[in-house]
């Protein structure tokens, strides 16, 4: 987490540079070509993306990962979502994160949903193709 005054408040109306981030260290369960690598998924809280001012968006993802020296993945979540998530993670009832997008071109991959889950079961998943 970061915050202090906006380097340039004429772009945006807000006077101060507010960065809260969750990142979670995680390992890969599928596709089995990438399991047990190590991942850091960093999602950031954004506020544009809370129900009221999402109405109108067409976003073609919501994140990616990326594949290239390290594993990585930046994914934007509602602000709003935080104060519930937290406290499921520190309790450690979440164990999974699920995502679903587009197949890994050239180490990288489109995010278009993801999920926090307690447990899996594998047999829900259709084979690595």
């Amino acid at each position: 987490m970061s915050f202090g005054v906006a380097r340039d408040p004429q772009r945006d109306f807000n006077p101060y540079d507010d960065y809260r981030h969750l990142a979670i260290q995680a390992r890969f369960r599928r596709p089995e070509r990438l399991k047990e690598k190590a991942i850091e998924l960093t999602f950031i809280p954004d506020l544009h993306l809370e129900q009221e001012r999402r109405r109108n968006d067409r976003p073609p993802r919501i994140g990616f990962i990326s594949l290239r020296r390290e594993a990585q993945g930046i994914l934007s979540l509602p602000a709003d979502a935080l104060p519930s998530l937290l406290p499921m993670l520190i309790g450690e009832k979440f164990k999974y994160v699920v995502l679903h997008g587009t197949a890994l071109r050239y180490q990288q991959a489109g995010v278009h949903s993801f999920r926090f889950e307690m447990q899996i079961n594998d047999d829900e998943w259709p084979p690595d193709g």
